[in-house]
This record gives C-alpha cells, sequence and structure tokens, in this order.
C-alpha cells in the first residue's frame, strides 16, 4: 500500500513537471556566448529545439541570487535558478547575464571572475541545464582575445570559438598576457610584474611537480592548469589564502586581502605550502584515476595525504620549512587531533559531522605519519610510496578497507593498530595507549 502511495506521488509529479516543461524529453538547446571584458560580464543567450515553459540551471539557487545574475528580456524572470516568462507562455529563447558585483564571487566557484583587466573566467557547470543537455557552445569573442580550457588555447585572431562539454572546469576569455608556461604546466593568473605572491607561485610550480612525479612514480608528467585570483579587501590587513583541485585537473588558488599586501613581503611558505598542497591533490586524481575521485566515506584520506606531504616536501626537499622541525610540526598536530577526538568522544571515521574540516587536516596528517613510520621509522618515504603503489594495482575504490589490507600484507597487524585507534576513537579498546601514537616515528623522514 505504501509502495503505491509513493508510486502514485512520483507519477504525479512527473506528470505535472512535464506538463510545467520543467523535464523535457528529446529536447536541447544552443548556448552562445557574448564576451565583455571591459564591462565584466558574460552574456549567455539559450535557443531551444523545442519551446520550453521553465527551464531550471544546475548550479546551487544560491548562487543565481545574486546582483550579478539577472535576464536581458524584460518579459523574462529569473526566480532562485528557475527561468520562465511573466505570463508562463512557452519560450524558445533567452539571455541571461552573468556579471561581476560585490557579492558575485567566493572562495570556491564563482558566476565570473575577472583576472584584473585581462580577462574573465566562469565554472562551465553554470552553463548547464536540468533535463536539457546544451549540445553545442559557442564564444564570441574580440579579436586579439583568446578562449582557454582543459589545455585547449583557441587562436588569438579567432572570433568565434566552438567549447566541447567537458566534466565541469573553468573557462578563461580574453587576453593572451593572463597566460603563463611554467615548464609544462599553464598559469592563469593577471598579468602583474609587481605581484610577489604570484612570482612566488610561479618560481615554485615547477619543483613542486618534480617532487610530486618522483613521489607518485608518474612517468606521464600530467600537468594542471593553475588559476591564480587575487580579492582586494582593504579591511584584511593580513592575505588569506585557500585553494582546491578539480578533477578535470586543475588547480584554483584564491588570495584574499588589502590592496598593497600582494606587491610587499610574501611569506614565502604560505604561497608555497597552498600551492603544493592542491598540486598532490591533483597528482593523486591522475595517479590513481577514478580511485582518487570516488567519494571516500574518510575525507582525511585525501586530506591527510596532501598535508603531510606539503610538511615533508618543505623539511626534506629544498622547500620553506619555517621555523619548526619535522618532528616537532608533526607532533603539534598528532596532540591537536587527539585532544580533539577526545574532547568530541568521536575517532576520526565519524568526526566530520562534529568537527568540521579543521579534523582531516590534523588527524590526517597524524594518519599518514604512521602510515609512512610505524612501527619502524620512515626512511626517504619508501614505506608510503610502496604500499600506495600496491593500492593502485588492487581493484575497487581509494577507500580505509583497502589502506587496511595493504598496511596488514606488508608490515602485519602492529602496524594498523595506531590507525584503528585514530578511526575509533576514545570507544576504541587501543585509546588506552593513545601516548604511543606520538612517538612511533623518532626520524624524520626524506624523500629526493
Amino acid at each position: 500500500m505504501i509502495g503505491r502511495m509513493i508510486l502514485s506521488i512520483v507519477a504525479v509529479f512527473l506528470m505535472c513537471a512535464c506538463q510545467s516543461g520543467l523535464l523535457m524529453r528529446d529536447n536541447a538547446a544552443f548556448l552562445s556566448i557574448d564576451v565583455d571584458v571591459p564591462n565584466k560580464a558574460l552574456l549567455l543567450t539559450y535557443e531551444f529545439e523545442s519551446p520550453v515553459r521553465a527551464v531550471r540551471f544546475s548550479y546551487r539557487p544560491e548562487r543565481t541570487r545574486r546582483p550579478g545574475w539577472s535576464v536581458l528580456d524584460s518579459e523574462m524572470d529569473l526566480n532562485g535558478h528557475v527561468l520562465s516568462r511573466t505570463d508562463s507562455r512557452p519560450f524558445e529563447r533567452v539571455t541571461v547575464k552573468a556579471g561581476i558585483d560585490e557579492d558575485s564571487t567566493d572562495h570556491v566557484e564563482s558566476a565570473v571572475r575577472a583576472l584584473g583587466d585581462a580577462g574573465l573566467v566562469i565554472f562551465n557547470a553554470y552553463f548547464w541545464l536540468e533535463g536539457i543537455a546544451v549540445t553545442d557552445i559557442t564564444a564570441n569573442i574580440a579579436r586579439g582575445q583568446v578562449v582557454v580550457h582543459e589545455g585547449f588555447v583557441s587562436d588569438v585572431g579567432a572570433e568565434k570559438v566552438v567549447l566541447e562539454r567537458v566534466e565541469p572546469l573553468h573557462v578563461y576569455f580574453g587576453d593572451r598576457t593572463a597566460l603563463t608556461y611554467v615548464g609544462d604546466s599553464m598559469l592563469v593568473s593577471s598579468p602583474d610584474p609587481e605581484n610577489n605572491w604570484l612570482m612566488a607561485i610561479r618560481t615554485n610550480m615547477e619543483p613542486a611537480m618534480r617532487w610530486i612525479d618522483a613521489f607518485f612514480g608518474s612517468t606521464s608528467r600530467s600537468r594542471p592548469i593553475v588559476f591564480v585570483f587575487f580579492s582586494e579587501d582593504d579591511e584584511t590587513d593580513h592575505g588569506e589564502i585557500s585553494g582546491t583541485a578539480t578533477s578535470g585537473g586543475e588547480v584554483v588558488l584564491n588570495f584574499n586581502g588589502a590592496s598593497g599586501m600582494w606587491h610587499g613581503n610574501v611569506h614565502e611558505g604560505s604561497a608555497q605550502g597552498t600551492l603544493f598542497h592542491e598540486l598532490v591533490h591533483h597528482a593523486h586524481f591522475k595517479w590513481l584515476g577514478d580511485q582518487g575521485t570516488a567519494s571516500a566515506p574518510q575525507l582525511w584520506q585525501a586530506e591527510g595525504l596532501a598535508g603531510y606531504l606539503e610538511i615533508t616536501f618543505a623539511h626534506s626537499a629544498g622547500g620553506y620549512a619555517g621555523e619548526q622541525t619535522f618532528l616537532s610540526e608533526m607532533e603539534h598536530l598528532a596532540s591537536g587531533c587527539l585532544n580533539i577526538l577526545e574532547e568530541g568522544n568521536f575517532g576520526i571515521a565519524r568526526a566530520s559531522a562534529q568537527a568540521g574540516t579543521t579534523i582531516y587536516d590534523e588527524c590526517g596528517v597524524l594518519a599518514y605519519w604512521l602510515i609512512d613510520g610505524q612501527p619502524g621509522t620512515a626512511n626517504r618515504a619508501e614505506r608510503l610510496r610502496t604500499l600506495f603503489a600496491q593500492m593502485k594495482e588492487m581493484p575497487g575504490t581509494f577507500s580505509v578497507g583497502k589502506l587496511r589490507r595493504t598496511m596488514v600484507t606488508a608490515a602485519g597487524n602492529e602496524a594498523w593498530a595506531p590507525l584503528q585507534m585514530l578511526i575509533q576513537g576514545p570507544r576504541g579498546r587501543q585509546w588506552q595507549r593513545r601516548e604511543q601514537v606520538t612517538t612511533v616515528n623518532r626520524q624524520r623522514p626524506s624523500v629526493d
């Protein structure tokens, strides 16, 4: 009875959705993008094969409520992430303006981001519609500008560029001066020769990728596109740096701070650490393929690896190590992790809802320190490197279970015991020996 009621409700919903035009079968949209770099705006014009009464954009609704998004036709309405006519009649064509204003950017993705006066970047997930395939995308650009996405750079003389639909990634429209080749990688940023933070990123990109290649044993030399954004905030007297890596092979770095700080002294450790952390994520995706992009239940596996290698690189391969020694930095993070787990009475497998992302940085780094050094000593990170090579050959996703099987096979159950303690937390039987965790590895690992 309950199942039949549910099916009836679903059927009514689908019928109403189809009648309203929200779910259209055998329909498609053609997208034409007009690029207006001087006014920091993109005009997105959709033409539909069949008339629709309403369409939904696939990006998050809160993004479209920002003042930077609007429709040019007075008879059209953009309510949240739904486009429709004010009189509810069908339509075949609509133009949406996606522009820059004080509320149109954030620290993850954004509607449109400006790279100074050189060009604009948009996260292409904003193009897609729910239930309607966007089959053709054409960008109309000024002569002398280029379009860049997934390593593709259009001809400078082209005025129309066809974009292929690929997995979500960033697309750049604008002057070629924003593109810089650093080794085999491409840097997309505002062309500011006096920006010392930008120079630090350029200086560290290729040495970091060489070190990461050596660690993962990579021969493909897959290189990311690195997007660097600088957001001026004169109310912030110190710089804030954040980054993300996408499965499409990109690294996005966001620098936020007072307008004059980018031209002053640079704290190389902060710039290098953020860059290296995201480059490790990129290499992890490429090295493990689908295994690296799988949504593992414990984010500490991905974040911990990036954090651990970031510290190892800084202390053993000529990186900017700062004042702390490798051992003191590890023990500081280990102590912080154990305190968080004990205060919250949970293990890292159940930490996300209670402790936020901090737990992944601290406990993740501690976990990889144990993986690399327990029960003996870390020697040039060969143990961690070997374990990863073995996991890559095993079927299935990059999971805790696979990590456990690999470690037990390589070093026995005693190697897994400290990690089991972290995963279970204070309720685990091993927790009474928690003081041993910070004294397992007393030697500094090094990697060429």
